[in-house]
Parts: C-alpha cells; structure tokens; sequence
C-alpha cells in the first residue's frame, strides 16, 4: 500500500510541475513529512530525501525565471517581520563565531537552521511574488494534505499507532507526535475555510471527511498545543470571515454538536489526550511551570540580555531542556535582541492580519493570517525555533501577500 501511496504522490507532484506548479511549494514547504513517511516505511530514507531534493531542483529551475522579481528582495529586506528573523540569525551567528556554542545539541540546532530553515525561507522569498502562486500553494495544501491524512490514517490503523505510548509514536513513523499533530491542525483550519467558500455538495462531503480524519490524527498524537491553537484558528475563522449568517449558524452548530460528541467519547473512554488536560488542573506541578519558574530565574542575573545565553542556552543553564515556549526562548537564548524581535513579530503580525483581512483577495489568501496565529499559538506549548518552522514560513507567505497586494501583482 505504501507503494500505491509513493505513486499517487509522484503522480499528483508531475502533474502539479506541469500544470500547477505553485501547488508544489505546499509540498516542498510545509509536508517534508510525506517522503519522510513513505520512504522509511519501504525502507529507503535515503532515496526519499534525494527524491526530495529532486523535485525542489525542478521547481526552482522551471519556475525561477517567471517568479523571481528585483523588488521582491528590497521589499522583503524592509520588513519588519523579516528583519526581527534576520536579527536572531545575527544573533545565532555572533555565538557561533566569537561566544561560542555550549552542546551538541547548540550546534545541531545552527547547524539545521541554516541548512533547512534559511534556505526554505529564502526559496519562497524569491518564489511568492505572484498571488496566483499563493492561490496555488493553498490548494497544494488541500492536496498534499489529504494525502498526508491518508497515509497517517492508513499507518495508524495496519501499526496501531493509537494503542501505543506516545513517546513511540515518532520512534515508529520517524516524525514527531507534535508535529503531526500542527500539520494536522493547519489541515484542518484550512479545510473549514474551503468547506465555508463552496456550494458544491460533494466537495463538502470531501472536506468534511478530511476534518474529520485530521482531528482524529490530532486526539492520537496526544498533543495539547495544537488543540488549543486549532481552537483559537477555528474562533478567529468564524470572527473575522464574512460569511452569510445561515451557513456561519450551521458551521457554529455543526462544529458544537462534534466538539460535544467527541468530548463525551473521549471522557467515557478515559483516553489519554483526557488525562493531559486533566494534568493542567495542577498546573504548578507540570513541567512547564517549572521551565517558567527557572525563566524568571534567570533574570537575578540581568546581565544574561546583553548577548542572551545563545543558542540551546537554557538547557545548558537550567539543566531542563528547551524552554517548549518561542518566546521564552527567544529572550533567553537571544538577550535584548530576542525581545527586540518578539515585539517585531506581534506588533506587526497583528497589523499585517489586518491589512490582509481589509485588503480581501480570496479565501486562498485569507488562510494565512488564520495559519500565522495557530502556528503562533502553538508555539508558546511547544518546539524550538527548528521544531516551530511552519511558524516562519508561514511569515515568509504573509510578506509575500503583502507584496501582491502592494504591487498588485495577480
């Protein structure tokens, strides 16, 4: 079956360099996890990523010329948003040259950033400068994401995924439980924005098949981050998009009833997701108030915001692991420069998200500011700056709609 998979995706891919291409950069982007996923379980990991890095040549080399604009580059350099990325990589880079890196796990870390999160970033830089492009990158997500759901649906049922411990979960697909969970809640987020736009009936049923399925990928990661944020998505898609009251009462009264459902199952069942929530009702006792509580230690020392305690610092400091919290993390490890950028990243996060919401161009556009505060939301529970990615690249799309909008570039 893993083979059909491998197939349909090459297939869907091929067709999409053809036809569509822009759908691909969903793809290369946002769902590494798929090559990941049916490379390792043939048993070739390695012929997945040269697959990979094949299908990102043929992208870049079929589409640089048609995508690629001067003004693009200065207006992104500009940014606000770009620049607070720029100024932690400055940061990254002073540590490395003249302070010094503390562990191993410092130099994995600069040594991915800089190898998988620079270059993604600098590749849709050059490529969003069209909001065609956009518009196909959103329907790539549609694709690439149910194919995506299937295979994790297909793993989970023939492996039981969900009768194993989840901290087995990534040593059996070779992808964290996190992040399966965030895919799947971007998954669903935008799904229920497709399932609002459209009047044909069957595509609705497909896309309420999807959410369904994506839901059920995230109740067995046994994450709560993602739960939360996709809430937060879902309350700021049915706040801010204007849709006719009758479909938005029915979408309310739909997503109530299922939310109810669930819950009820999940409580009989006494499910393991259940008892994580359950674990906040003591919160001073979790291991988060306790990375918390050793951050605000931190600050009986002031002198650590001059250059930050650099890149994994705070485990190296506090002997705790990473901080599971972006901010945290930021002015931790980063000093005043981290603080310089998280406010960069909210101020302007929040006025961009309006700008777009005011400026509407489609509904394919107006997944991105939803998608920004999920991955926003979801990082304050979890992940580092590598493991909060999507977060980035998620940035990179708003600057590149801003673009289109600038310079009306359809």
């Amino acid at each position: 079956m893993a083979a059909v998979f491998l197939i349909l995706h090459i297939l869907i891919t091929v067709y999409y360099l053809k036809k569509r291409s822009g759908a691909v950069l969903a793809y290369i982007v946002f769902f590494q996890e798929l090559h990941i996923l049916l490379f390792n379980y043939i048993g070739s990991p390695y012929e997945g990523m040269i697959y990979y890095l094949i299908i990102v040549f043929t992208y870049i080399t079929t589409n640089i010329e048609s995508n690629f604009r001067k003004s693009k580059i200065a207006f992104t350099i500009k940014n606000p948003l770009f620049l607070a990325i720029v100024f932690i990589k400055i940061m990254l880079l002073l540590h490395l040259a003249f302070i010094g890196l503390k562990s191993e796990q410092a130099v994995e870390l600069v040594t991915r950033y800089f190898i998988h999160l620079t270059p993604v970033m600098f590749l849709l830089i050059v490529m969003l400068t069209r909001g065609k492009t956009i518009d196909q990158m959103t329907d790539g997500i549609i694709v690439y994401g149910a194919l995506l759901v299937a295979i994790l649906i297909f793993i989970a049922e023939t492996q039981q995924i969900y009768t194993i411990g989840r901290g087995h979960i990534r040593e059996q697909l070779g992808i964290n439980p996190i992040q399966i969970a965030r895919l799947s809640g971007m998954i669903i987020l935008t799904y229920v924005i497709y399932l609002l736009q459209t009047k044909d009936l069957g595509y609705k049923v497909i896309y309420a098949a999807v959410i369904f399925a994506a839901s059920y990928l995230m109740i067995i990661s046994l994450s709560r981050g993602p739960i939360v944020a996709l809430t937060i998505g879902l309350v700021m898609i049915v706040a801010t998009y204007d849709y006719n009251l009758v479909k938005k009462y029915t979408f309310l009264a739909a997503a109530a009833t299922a939310v109810f459902l669930a819950s009820f199952f999940l409580v009989q069942q006494n499910h393991e997701i259940v008892l994580r929530f359950q674990e906040l009702e003591e919160f001073e006792e979790t291991s988060r108030f306790t990375r918390l509580l050793l951050f605000i230690e931190l600050f009986k020392d002031p002198g650590f915001l001059l250059f930050g305690l650099g890149p994994e610092g705070y485990g190296y400091v506090t002997r705790y692991g990473y901080p599971h919290n972006l901010i945290i993390e930021f002015v931790s490890e980063y000093g005043i420069v981290g603080i310089i950028s998280t406010v960069l990243i909210l101020v302007y996060s929040v006025k961009y998200i309006i700008v777009i919401s005011d400026r509407y161009l489609s509904e394919k556009h107006n997944v991105y500011p939803v998608l920004l505060v999920y991955y926003f939301v979801s990082s304050m529970f979890s992940g580092n700056i590598i493991g909060n990615r999507n977060f980035f690249f998620i940035i990179m799309v708003i600057i590149g709609i801003l673009y289109v909008i600038k310079y009306k570039r359809d």
